[in-house]
């Protein structure tokens, strides 16, 4: 007699009471949701971008922004001047001077500013004093053209104040200041011969925007009527309708030394104390936490789904 049989591959796991018993529902794993949802909040707080706040310790900060505009038209490159060692140009005498005159103000913001047939915007205002005495040293006669241009350099002066205007704002804002001097020290050997702009209309200008000149009248301001004469009269209005000061350095460093701790001693150095608060950032340590805990939540999907032999 024939009998019929029916092989049954892995017949254990129908018999098996274990392999079809019905899984308890606290037996199922929560720990991965439990992650799910701390990478959730990981990633809230990474969009919400955390910040610590550190206030640092107070410190001096200068309230007064000094712009040096200095003629260096051809005519400075006269030797009609005396130092310490004789006969020199104008040129030198007026770089050993203004050199000492920015040395003396350690802690103001300075820029600097020159002209001849043009007006060029040299150095910045800042308290990098080193690099605007480099500026100053290289200065050559003639290298802004042999003219000279009152009204342009004024107007130069003018227009970088106004770009300074929105980062002064925001420092003034942070350091609890109301608003910062400014002025400007012009020097000049000659009558206003090449400005675009008027000399009076930059002088209105100046006076809207606040800023205080002292004008220098340097050389022979007796001499006749000539290119290299001096417009006294228009430095004399420039100073006073800007609350500022006239004076005049005939023909020795001493006398332009004068003139500089003149403006010194009339603008003493102005200072306030201030807390700058510094923010630091946090929201890497979210992010890298999140990160981390998403690679274990993949490493351990990966496996969990990958085919057992």
């Amino acid at each position: 007699a024939h009998s019929e049989s029916v092989q049954v591959a892995n017949l254990d796991r129908f018999t098996s009471t274990k392999s079809f018993a019905p899984q308890k529902a606290n037996s199922i794993k929560k720990w991965p949701y439990a992650l799910l949802a701390l990478i959730w909040f990981g990633f809230v707080l990474v969009a919400a971008r955390p910040e610590q706040i550190i206030v640092s310790e107070q410190k001096e900060v200068s309230v007064r922004d000094i712009l040096l505009v200095i003629d260096i038209s051809g005519s400075m490159a006269i030797r009609d001047m005396e130092d310490e060692n004789g006969q020199a140009s104008r040129m030198h005498v007026m770089q050993t001077a203004v050199s000492q005159f920015i040395e003396k103000r350690e802690h103001d913001n300075i820029g600097l500013v020159v002209f001849g047939s043009q007006a060029l915007p040299l150095s910045p205002v800042s308290q990098d004093h080193t690099a605007l005495l480099e500026q100053l040293n290289e200065m050559v006669p003639g290298m802004a053209g042999p003219q000279t241009s009152i009204g342009d350099a004024i107007g130069v002066a003018i227009k970088t104040y106004r770009q300074m205007d929105k980062q002064a704002l925001d420092l003034a804002k942070e350091a609890n200041i109301k608003s910062k001097e400014r002025m400007m020290i012009l020097l000049t050997d000659g009558l206003d011969t090449s400005s675009v702009l008027p000399p009076r209309v930059a002088l209105r200008l100046a006076q809207k925007q606040n800023v205080m000149i002292h004008t220098i009248a340097f050389g022979d301001a007796n001499a006749e009527a000539s290119d290299s004469s001096i417009d006294t009269k228009l430095l004399k209005d420039i100073a006073k309708e800007t609350k500022g000061s006239y004076h005049h350095a005939s023909q020795s460093l001493s006398s332009l030394q004068n003139v500089y701790e003149a403006i010194d001693k009339l603008t003493p150095r102005k200072v306030t104390l201030v807390g700058i608060t510094e923010h630091k950032p946090l929201f890497m340590v979210p992010l890298l936490i999140s990160f981390a805990l998403l690679m274990v939540l993949l490493g351990y999907s990966v496996n969990k789904w990958r085919p057992h032999d």
